[in-house]
């Protein structure tokens, strides 16, 4: 995804290598710095709010305001196109947004985006191989079936994960709580992550 976002030219070369090295150290279990930009627990530490490398796999977009790197412009930037969702899931088709379509399809005006999308909503896809038969992805397959070979791993018909949303008040106190709930392909929901706010 780093990849596109910098071919596209929503990160800008220094952005994504920053972004790449500082993750890495960030996620792996070691306390050796990728070079030249990473940073490990040393780096970390040292901050005015101190802390530690998670070593783990990121939980939360909120957790990329404390890695190197990351201010609140960068954030915003690629907000749209990332989730913290487990490594490999795949992009169901039928529910892309029109910028996330742009982005895998940048070939495409933006009109024909906007068309595919429309497609899709009015009759969504079973079979993922039906994609490639729109007509505005079909006539570019034409002239670049690469682009086909690029894609296909990342896209899907179905949907593992989703978002439930749930506001309680309780007189002057409002909760809102935020669950993410995995369906394995037997049909059976589980909770993987909850969080909850106060106000």
């Amino acid at each position: 995804m780093i990849d596109l976002l910098t071919q596209q030219g929503k990160l800008s070369n220094n952005e994504a290598s920053l972004f790449v090295q500082s993750l890495t150290d960030w996620i792996d279990s070691n306390d050796k710095v990728t070079l030249p930009e990473g940073a490990e627990d040393f780096y970390y530490l040292g901050l005015t709010k101190p802390s530690r490398c998670a070593n783990t796999q990121i939980n939360d977009l909120g957790e990329l305001k404390i890695i190197k790197g990351f201010n609140e412009q960068a954030i915003e930037n690629i907000k749209p196109y990332i989730s913290t969702l487990p490594s490999g899931t795949l992009l169901n088709i039928n529910t892309l947004s029109q910028t996330l379509m742009s982005l895998l399809l940048p070939e495409l005006s933006s009109s024909e985006v906007e068309s595919i999308v429309n497609t899709i909503k009015k009759r969504p896809l079973k079979d993922k191989n039906k994609f490639w038969s729109i007509n505005e992805i079909s006539n570019l397959l034409k002239n670049n079936n690469d682009i086909k070979n690029r894609l296909n791993p990342l896209l899907t018909v179905k949907t593992h994960y989703f978002i439930l949303k749930t506001e309680v008040k309780l007189g002057q106190l409002v909760i809102n709580l935020e669950s993410i709930l995995k369906r394995d392909e037997n049909n059976s929901v589980s909770v993987i992550k909850r969080q909850t706010k106060y106000y």
